[in-house]
């Protein structure tokens, strides 16, 4: 939502042919293989690369430089480079005038952001600051302060977004090689039903006017002027927000949910404050989840439907967008192992049983049943490999270069310029890059990005902050025996400072108590320099609830337990850096 406020669009960063790149929190050394992932790994050696975590990650390991940032404070880092780069006209004036709105309400916004007050905040040198503003712009515009693919931190998530967009902007880096790129993808061609549309459907719950939105803000953002108090301003229709979700299901806010089928998701594990996703569970009638594994969820459901895993299934084309987008597809590589079906079949066989209860289609018309035949005659049986050929139909020799090449493409050029040609209109109010926002302070919000000073820890406590590590990208394998041996701990364990393990009298491989407001954890002690001494961490996807996972069935220590349950209410994004806890020796 940030960058896309200030560009019509989530943009990616061109890794490849950058030159000077600064990553906050980002760890793409240690998370999905990606184009991303990949640039970094090649590139990282003869470009700048600048890593701001309270960790020290691998993505830290191959920094330049590597700052332990307090946790929260990444905008007013933000900030003061933007007002060292007006202050001493180091922005491409040229482009700023072509292609921005607002620069001189941000010029007078940024004033007061001084790199001595940035340094006060973030405990970030001001000269280094002033570094990297330079040499930002020095190296414009083949710079990046890199995108992300994360949720929010803390509740100012959306501004810092912002903030960020505006400092590639300001000096020329966008739509150009090196800097950010429009996001680009290839389009499939898809086979069209005009599935029924149902008088008794209502909307979303964690859509429109909540008079309970304000209870998932942490209380010291509640003043901010700039941030909603009774609805989430633009809740993404892909995504939503668990969080909102699974308050309005408790709350029965605005109408009562008694089932729920679950696929490509695992609330119990993902979602903060595991003990109110459980109590959501509770309150459903039906459950069925659809999964390649008995996950937490899977293991509360009544029904689980077992789907094949990557290496068992075909999976239709999918356009993967990017600098370079691609189309990417699935091919089993073994028959399944046990009676497990592919989404495709699932769907399919579920919509001709449906078609079987009559009692189903009381209030449907006869003609919503035979859209409904169409779609099971369409899929049944069907090759998945015809499917594809049909989404790639547009393109003659697609499906033979997918087929041979294991992707398609229709150019390996970057298309750089296409929204600097005349003419063209960025999917923003004024048609330009946004420095200031249009339809921002129509909703209530902030037209430029107001730095709030995060919450502080109370007396005796610490930030808890999540990361990923190299093994385990997400919480689908840490089951996985192979990936264990790897790791090399067989366990998650609670990375401490010295100096603070030292005030709780905890010692290298003892076990403590960490708990929150919302539940506890006992865990293994990693005693060690690499995270600061105000904040703690332990590895995600551990202590779990499903007894099949065996390897890791109450196994360490879960973060969803002990995640306090914020979430910001501009894009609905759960808060997962707003969480303090106690610690104490086991």
């Amino acid at each position: 939502q940030g960058y896309s406020s200030v560009y019509g669009t989530l943009p990616d960063a061109d890794i490849a042919n950058a030159k000077f790149v600064v990553m906050a929190g980002s760890n793409r050394a240690e998370a999905f293989i990606t184009p991303d992932t990949i640039d970094l790994a090649k590139k990282h050696k003869e470009q700048t690369f600048v890593y701001l975590d309270p960790r020290a990650t691998k993505s830290a390991a191959l920094a330049d430089k590597w700052f332990p940032i307090k946790p929260g404070t990444d905008m007013a880092v933000v900030l003061a480079m933007i007002n060292v780069i007006i202050s001493e006209e180091l922005y491409d004036k040229e482009f700023v005038n072509k292609y921005t709105h607002g620069f001189d309400q941000l010029k007078e916004h940024v004033k007061e952001n001084t790199p001595e007050w940035a340094e006060k905040e973030s405990e970030i040198p001001a000269n280094e600051i002033r570094w990297m503003a330079r040499k930002f712009a020095e190296n414009a515009p083949a710079s990046v302060w890199y995108p992300g693919r994360r949720s929010s931190f803390t509740a100012n998530d959306v501004y810092y977004r912002r903030a960020c967009a505006i400092l590639n902007a300001i000096v020329g880096a966008w739509d150009r090689k090196g800097g950010l790129i429009p996001k680009s993808g290839i389009s499939l061609k898809s086979h069209e039903f005009i599935f029924p549309l149902y008088d008794r459907v209502k909307n979303r719950i964690d859509g429109g006017k909540v008079n309970f939105a304000a209870d998932i803000l942490p209380e010291y953002i509640k003043s901010n002027k700039g941030m909603p108090k009774d609805e989430v301003a633009y809740l993404s229709e892909a995504d939503g927000s668990w969080v909102l979700f699974r308050d309005a299901i408790l709350k029965q806010k605005p109408y009562p949910v008694k089932g729920m089928f679950v696929y490509k998701q695992n609330p119990v594990e993902s979602v903060p404050n595991r003990s109110k996703t459980l109590e959501m569970l509770k309150s459903m009638e039906f459950i069925c989840t659809i999964d390649i594994q008995m996950s937490d969820t899977a293991w509360y459901s009544d029904v689980v439907l077992p789907e094949s895993t990557y290496l068992e299934r075909w999976d239709p084309a999918h356009s993967l967008g990017g600098v370079a987008p691609v189309v990417i597809f699935r091919k089993p590589v073994i028959d399944p192992l046990f009676d497990t079906k592919s989404m495709k079949d699932i769907t399919v066989d579920l919509t001709e049983r449906f078609l079987k209860k009559e009692e189903f289609w009381v209030d449907a018309w006869e003609e919503d049943k035979a859209y409904m035949r169409d779609y099971v005659k369409t899929f049944k049986g069907v090759p998945m490999s015809h499917i594809i050929e049909h989404q790639l139909s547009d393109y003659p020799g697609a499906y033979k270069m997918l087929m041979e090449k294991g992707c398609f493409y229709k150019t390996d050029k970057i298309p750089y310029g296409k929204t600097l040609k005349e003419g063209a209109r960025l999917k923003t109010k004024t048609g330009k890059i946004e420095l200031a926002s249009v339809r921002y302070p129509e909703a209530g919000l902030h037209a430029l990005p107001v730095y709030q000073k995060p919450s502080q820890a109370p007396q005796g406590k610490y930030r808890f902050v999540v990361g990923r590590h190299a093994q385990f990208t997400q919480a689908n394998t840490q089951n996985v025996p192979y990936l264990l041996e790897a790791y090399g701990h067989y366990t998650n364990m609670l990375w401490i400072h010295p100096k603070s393990a030292l005030k709780q009298g905890l010692n290298d491989g003892d076990y403590a108590i960490v708990k929150s407001s919302v539940g506890e954890q006992k865990v293994k002690v990693h005693v060690t320099e690499y995270t600061r001494p105000d904040t703690v961490f332990y590895l995600h996807g551990f202590g779990r609830l499903s007894k099949w996972l065996t390897n890791v069935y109450k196994v360490g220590a879960s973060d969803a337990e002990i995640l306090e349950d914020y979430a910001e209410t501009i894009s609905g994004n759960a808060l997962l850096h707003e969480t303090f806890v106690e610690i104490k020796k086991a």
